[in-house]
């Protein structure tokens, strides 16, 4: 058990906020509508005691929706840190959703839920054009996980509604 693990992100740029582009297409005309960013993350826990990593992963994002590909934890309880800090990160900076991949018991011990294919379809491709500049950054700095972990969000009236849940989401595997 260590609280002092520190977690950092690096987008897949070294300016905040570029990354690839990906072409947004009209749901209606199916013609091309615009564009928002791919970037590409990895997240770390750095044990602060030892100075050794701890455990981490990939993910990416498109619009409001973080996706997490890879993870790896090498102490014990540096992945259960590393996904509450994330998740905290996540919805500090805007983020609405976090695709966790395939049904897995931890996911859902640790708050996940399930979404009907036909509504995270629709979910990813709203906010794809809805909620662009969700940028997952910590401005290049370490970032203390325990405080992210504890760190409460304001209620603002500021916050537009499509784009003020951030949610862990995982879609159904069934088929169409």
């Amino acid at each position: 058990n260590n609280n002092n693990n520190n977690s950092s992100s690096n987008g897949g740029s070294s300016h905040r906020g570029q990354g690839a582009d990906a072409i947004l297409i009209d749901e209606t005309t199916h013609q091309p509508c615009g564009t928002t960013a791919v970037r590409v993350y990895s997240v770390e826990v750095w044990n602060e005691e030892t100075g050794e990593l701890a455990g981490g992963e990939l993910g990416y994002s498109v619009g409001g929706m973080y996706t997490s590909l890879t993870g790896f934890s090498a102490q014990d309880a540096a992945g259960s840190v590393q996904l509450l800090a994330l998740g905290k990160l996540l919805m500090k900076c805007g983020f609405e959703y976090w695709d966790l991949g395939m049904e897995m018991d931890y996911k859902l011990k640790i708050g996940a839920e399930l979404m009907p294919r036909m509504s995270f379809v629709r979910e990813v491709h709203r906010s794809r054009v809805q909620c662009r500049d969700a940028v997952l950054c910590c401005e290049g700095e370490r970032m203390n996980a325990k405080e992210l972990i504890d760190w409460e969000p304001i209620k603002s009236k500021e916050i537009s509604e499509s784009c003020s849940r951030a949610s862990s989401t995982v879609a159904e595997s069934t088929c169409e």
